[in-house]
């Protein structure tokens, strides 16, 4: 069975190369091989990774905004400018990254999400990284998740999906065999997890053809459904990180770990080391009163050069209605990624430049009675 876009089918029966029409990125880290397409579709498989041998067949990232509109990878995300392509990223092995947006559909919400894999050598998981750029000039009420379309032993069909709570891991496995894969959302405590077999979830067996309205209730319902052993034409499940306000030109992400084992306990195992991979490497301690700074920052933006993403970070002594702008070279204004009140502490907002040329570029910030500006290199 298949689980794919209609061009899918046609570049099948045409007899052409998918790789032709979608380009996308392999990776590979001794033992778990991985696929980023350039419409955000993640494929995992045993290393090495062959597109026939994946055994997480699709997840994908899912933003709902209501019963009728839904971003979703089938319906509404479309490839820009920036393919998917490997990055460097400091402590992490190996990492590939692409850039989607809404333009498919063109329906809301208007997002653009960018997908990151991040992968260290010989070990039994790899991380995902959504982040999804609030594109409107107002805020956005979004529940954010990951849809995940299961193939364990290369076969739809006959799984059992789950939840363990007590590991924070949603997984699935075949009595009797011997692969176990799972997720587990590593930035912040899961919202839920929603698991439907594919039969209750898609009219069509051989295609997601889901509506909005069933994709907005496995995003936005709370609670973990229980074990579910499914039929001949396997299951989906939705790993979710609940409800965000995402400020007019401001990020919101959620960071996930695909994990592999052969049995529950090993699954787990890999899971709490993935847990601990992150912790150790990209938490960002909140601050407490006494840890609130002094005074007003703007730091220089990472990595630099960049292409196509940078993060820039600035703090803030007190709450502020904080100005944010990128001009290029000339003064000109291209993208006012801010202009909302934020609280004190430390701040990070991603910058991706899809649609500008190479060279040099200003971002500015601004609170009222603060104002610095540093300088940044796009090199494509």
């Amino acid at each position: 069975m298949k689980r794919s876009l209609l061009l899918v089918l046609i570049a099948a029966f045409l007899g052409v190369e998918l790789a032709g029409a979608q380009p996308s990125a392999t990776g590979d880290n001794g033992v778990l091989g991985f696929n980023l397409n350039s419409y955000g579709r993640f494929r995992v498989s045993k290393s090495p990774y062959t597109s026939s041998a994946r055994e997480v067949d699709r997840m994908s990232f899912i933003a709902a905004l209501s019963e009728e509109d839904v971003f979703d990878y089938n319906e509404d995300g479309d490839s820009t400018s920036v393919t998917a392509a490997e990055i460097t990223i400091p402590g992490v092995d190996a990492a590939y990254q692409c850039i989607t947006d809404n333009e498919y559909s063109g329906e809301p919400p208007a997002v653009r999400v960018v997908h990151t894999v991040m992968s260290w050598t010989n070990t039994p998981y790899v991380f995902i990284r959504f982040q999804a750029v609030n594109t409107t000039a107002a805020p956005l009420e979004l529940h954010l998740g990951a849809a995940v379309i299961p193939r364990p032993s290369q076969t739809y069909g006959g799984e059992t999906v789950a939840y363990d709570a007590a590991g924070n891991t949603a997984y699935y496995y075949r009595t009797g065999q011997t692969p176990y894969w799972g997720t587990r959302l590593l930035n912040k405590p899961a919202y839920s997890v929603q698991i439907r077999d594919w039969d209750d979830y898609s009219p069509n067996p051989n295609a997601d053809e889901a509506t909005d309205s069933t994709r907005y209730a496995m995003t936005a319902t709370s609670g973990f459904d229980n074990a579910l052993t499914v039929g001949a034409n396997g299951s989906i499940y939705h790993h979710n990180g609940g409800l965000v306000t995402i400020a007019a030109g401001d990020t919101a992400e959620l960071v996930f770990a695909v994990v592999y084992g052969t049995s529950l306990s090993e699954l787990l195992a890999a899971s709490a080391a993935a847990q601990t991979r992150y912790d150790a490497i990209f938490t960002a301690v909140e601050a407490s009163p006494a840890d609130t700074p002094t005074d007003f920052a703007l730091q220089q933006n990472y990595p630099n050069p960049f292409n196509p993403a940078t993060q820039i970070r600035f703090t803030l002594a007190r709450p502020a209605n904080v100005q944010l702008t990128i001009f290029d070279a000339s003064g000109r204004e291209v993208r006012r990624l801010l202009n909302s009140l934020r609280p004190a502490g430390e701040h990070v907002v991603t910058f991706e430049a899809s649609g500008l040329s190479s060279g040099v570029y200003f971002y500015k910030l601004h609170t009222g009675k603060f104002t610095a500006t540093r300088k940044m290199l796009l090199m494509k």
